[in-house]
């Protein structure tokens, strides 16, 4: 009985855990892209503006 809650209660945190690690994994590539297309004007205007 109580092997089979922890037994379920451990698979529902990897699963959770995987699903977050994905959901990371594309933010993270969100942020990526985003990066490329801002950080550089954005630095280029901070120092025009000094």
């Amino acid at each position: 009985m109580i092997r089979d809650i922890l037994f379920h209660i451990h698979e529902a945190l990897a699963r959770y855990y995987i699903e977050v690690h994905r959901w990371i994994k594309e933010v993270e590539i969100l942020i990526r892209k985003f990066n490329y297309f801002s950080v550089v004007p954005f630095h280029f205007l901070i120092y025009n503006n000094n």
